[in-house]
This record gives structure tokens, C-alpha cells and sequence, in this order.
């Protein structure tokens, strides 16, 4: 199949498609390289019969020459033409593999950071996890010393209690008779110790003794538990 001079002129090539490629499709160019390449060859051929046709035409033959001639040059103008388009497509696509190649290698690297990052955005998480946890513990403790503290609060005031009383009683003493030898605990190192009351004063000062004793206890415990919270 032959090309007449108009469609070498009004050739227009199908755009490519595929993601890989751009421009012209290549095997609509390859095609019509083909047949150029046909045309070509045909017009040589009959360019040569013409000549060889001896000189009773040479009139008609001299135009058709000069229209063959035009025609090939026309014809050899445009396979230049298309021959330096598809050079150009061609690099064009040989750029695009080479940046597809280096969009291909970012996108590993980005995707390595990104797992870096989750990673490290899990340990910050789990990190976060046992800081509650310890902070529960926590939380758990303080309460428990302040309920002991409260305890050792409640037995304060008790013992204040038993203060009081005890004054109250040491100072009915000192009006009534001398009671009884009796066994107290000194405090000092555990030990029972024996003491001899004779007199209504002395009484009041055992009653005032142990008093004290419970008394420094008490605020002892209630340091410590302070302390402790």
C-alpha cells in the first residue's frame, strides 16, 4: 500500500497511553516508517521505467519526473521529520524509566522511615503504658498511707482522750486517799516496772507519767506516717 503526498502531509500519530510511555505511539510510527519506506521505493522504480522509456515521452515524462521528484522530496522530508520525532520519543522514554527508577527508590526509602518511625512510635506507646501502670501504684500506695494515717490520727485523739480522763482522774486524786501499790509501764525499755504510791500527789505524777508515755507514742506513729506518705 502506497502513501499519496497529502496523507504523508496530514499524518497524525495516536498519543500513548500506558503509564511507561508518552508521546506518540511508536508502533503507529514504525508503521508508517513502513510504508514510506514501501512508497518509496515504488517511485525510484517507476522513475527509473520513465527513463528508460526512450525519448517519444519525453515531454510527459519530463513532468511526471519533476512531480515524482517533488513527491520524494516531499516524501524524504517528512521520513526526516518522523525519523527525528521518534528519536526524540525515544530518550523521552529512555528519561522517564530513569525517573521512574528514582521515584522507585525514594518510595523504598520513605516506606524503610516510616517503619522506623512506627516503631519507635510503639516503644512510645508500650513506654506510656507502664508509666501508667507504675503510676497506678502508685496511686495505690499514697491512698494506703493515708488511710493509715488516718488511723494513727484517730489513735492520737484517743490517746488525747485517755489524756484528759487521766488528768481529770489524777486531779480526784489528789483529794482522795492514797491508793494501792501498782505495776506500770515505764515506757523507757519495755519493762515493768513496780511503783510504791503512798500519797494522793504521788498517784496524780503515775497518772501523769503514763499519760505522757501514750502520748509521745502516738505522736511518734503519726511522724512516721507522715513521713511514710
Amino acid at each position: 500500500m502506497t502513501l499519496s503526498l497529502d496523507e504523508v502531509r496530514n499524518i497524525r500519530f495516536p498519543m500513548a497511553r500506558k503509564p511507561s510511555e508518552d508521546g506518540y505511539r511508536a508502533s503507529a510510527v514504525d508503521n508508517f516508517m513502513d510504508k514510506l519506506e514501501i512508497s518509496y521505493a515504488q517511485l525510484t522504480e517507476e522513475l527509473e521505467q520513465l527513463r528508460a522509456g526512450g525519448s517519444g515521452g519525453e515531454a510527459a515524462s519530463s513532468e511526471a519526473d519533476d512531480a515524482l521528484r517533488n513527491e520524494l522530496k516531499n516524501a524524504q522530508a517528512a521520513s526526516s521529520r518522523l525519523a527525528g520525532e521518534l528519536d526524540a520519543l525515544r530518550n523521552e522514554h529512555a528519561s522517564l524509566q530513569t525517573a521512574s527508577s528514582q521515584l522507585h527508590q525514594e518510595n523504598e526509602r520513605l516506606s524503610s522511615e516510616v517503619a522506623q518511625l512506627r516503631g519507635q512510635l510503639d516503644e512510645l506507646r508500650a513506654s506510656s503504658d507502664l508509666s501508667k501502670t507504675g503510676g497506678e501504684q502508685l496511686r495505690a500506695e499514697n491512698e494506703n498511707l493515708h488511710r493509715q494515717l488516718e488511723e494513727l490520727r484517730g489513735q492520737l485523739n484517743n490517746s488525747q482522750q485517755e489524756l484528759a480522763a487521766a488528768q481529770q482522774r489524777a486531779e480526784a486524786a489528789q483529794q482522795a486517799p492514797a491508793p494501792a501499790p501498782r505495776q506500770v509501764l515505764d515506757g523507757s525499755d519495755g519493762d515493768v516496772r513496780q511503783i510504791r504510791v503512798t500519797t494522793s500527789s504521788e498517784a496524780s505524777s503515775a497518772v501523769v507519767r503514763l499519760v505522757e508515755l501514750a502520748t509521745e507514742q502516738a505522736e511518734t506513729l503519726l511522724a512516721d506516717a507522715d513521713a511514710e506518705a
